[in-house]
């Protein structure tokens, strides 16, 4: 889900911007409501870090 976000995360050089200083009304709502539902796929299967990902994907 790290990836959902790229653009508020970093500063223009590509410095990383701390959580607490990120404008988080520049973040991709849908692409982390996507990712929240594919975590929640996989860990009511019990997945691990490869079922996750396979979910993230499906």
């Amino acid at each position: 889900m790290r990836t959902l976000t790229p653009a508020p995360r970093s500063a223009p050089a590509g410095s990383p911007i701390l959580l607490e200083d990120q404008d988080r009304r520049r973040w991709d709502i849908a692409a982390i409501r996507r990712g929240l539902a594919a975590l929640a796929r996989a860990s009511t299967r019990g997945l691990g870090p490869c079922g996750l990902q396979a979910a993230w994907t499906s």
